[in-house]
């Protein structure tokens, strides 16, 4: 019996540091130099509607995209003084985007992934880091696993020249990287803002593999373990029968 025991506690000592840690989601935020970066290997899709307005966007086999409140698809820059309240993201070489891009608005804009992503890249334009501001929040299957909001951003950007709240100009776009560890999986993302508005674009995510299938999401450290446990048990029974 005291080799079962000692079995089962060095077991436990192996799986308790694991389990702690929990599934989470890693940021880092560069400023326009900043581009994209999926894991390596991995196949990159861009989420990149092709029409303006309020209808729900699909991307076959990868995501479908809901606006609620005024969230909706733009074009280009609509400033207060025009009747609007959105501008688009700056690029590296001091030029708005010119693709379609996403704005809240003070609304929301909610987008459910077809599988488990644990990856995704964002231009993310004119920084509001007010209160009420840019949020930026991650579900999986109904649990939220990860949130970060303008503010939060701000401080995790490598550099923060010349940057303003809301600024609309080179300074005030920055690009997110979001990776999934210890299980840190995503299905949904919904991002809202009470001030206007959110303007994200160059969406980036995992798509899906030749075979047609998701990419496969790196196994949780706790699985490892757990099976470890049960070959240690499995040893145990069949040497003291």
């Amino acid at each position: 019996m005291r080799t079962f025991a000692a079995y089962i506690f060095l077991a436990i000592c192996l799986i308790c540091p694991r389990a702690d840690a929990g599934p989470s989601l890693l940021y880092y935020v560069s400023t326009q130099e900043g581009s994209a970066t999926p894991p390596a290997g991995q196949t990159a899709e861009q989420l990149i509607p092709t029409s303006t307005g309020y209808s729900a966007v699909t991307f076959p086999g990868i995501a479908s995209v809901a606006f609620n409140d005024g969230g909706h698809v733009v074009n280009g820059t609509n400033n207060y003084a025009t009747g609007g309240g959105y501008a688009a993201p700056i690029l590296p070489n001091g030029n708005p985007y010119s693709d379609n891009y996403y704005s809240t608005e003070t609304g929301s804009i909610v987008v459910n992934f077809s599988y488990e992503q644990y990856y995704i890249g964002i231009l993310w334009g004119s920084v509001d880091t007010e209160t009420n501001g840019n949020l930026l929040t991650f579900y999986n299957n109904g649990s939220m696993v990860g949130q970060i909001s303008g503010a939060e951003l701000i401080t995790l950007a490598s550099s923060v020249e010349n940057f303003y709240v809301g600024s609309q100009v080179f300074g005030g776009t920055f690009y997110l990287n979001v990776t999934g560890v210890n299980g840190g999986e995503f299905n949904k993302m919904i991002a809202s803002s009470g001030v206007p508005s959110f303007e994200f674009g160059q969406v980036t995510v995992i798509g899906q593999n030749t075979s047609g299938g998701a990419n496969p999401i790196p196994e949780p450290p706790f699985i490892f373990y757990f099976t470890l446990l049960i070959f240690v048990v499995s040893r145990f029974i069949l040497m003291h029968p």
